[in-house]
């Protein structure tokens, strides 16, 4: 059996998957999901809204600097609840 390593940077709550063995891909997968699933929902939540936070501090830096040059532009936004 020819045995090559797959290389994964694992973060936050899947890091605990690092002392996992596993055959191929296929078993990556399911480990990763069985992880995900297992999480309590306020994870996702807590990340959503760091990721909202990050997105808006870029857009606001790019208005910023877009105003500041004097360019025209529009920005439409979508909010899915």
């Amino acid at each position: 059996m020819n045995r090559m390593g797959i290389c994964l940077h694992l973060c936050g709550p899947l890091k605990n998957l690092g002392d996992k063995q596993v055959l191929d891909e296929d078993d990556v997968q399911h480990e990763v999901l069985q992880q995900m699933t297992q999480q309590p929902k306020e994870i996702y939540a807590a990340g959503v809204g760091a990721l909202m936070k990050r997105w808006d501090t870029c857009i606001t830096t790019l208005l910023g600097i877009m105003w500041k040059n004097n360019n025209c532009f529009q920005v439409i936004i979508y909010h899915v609840k």
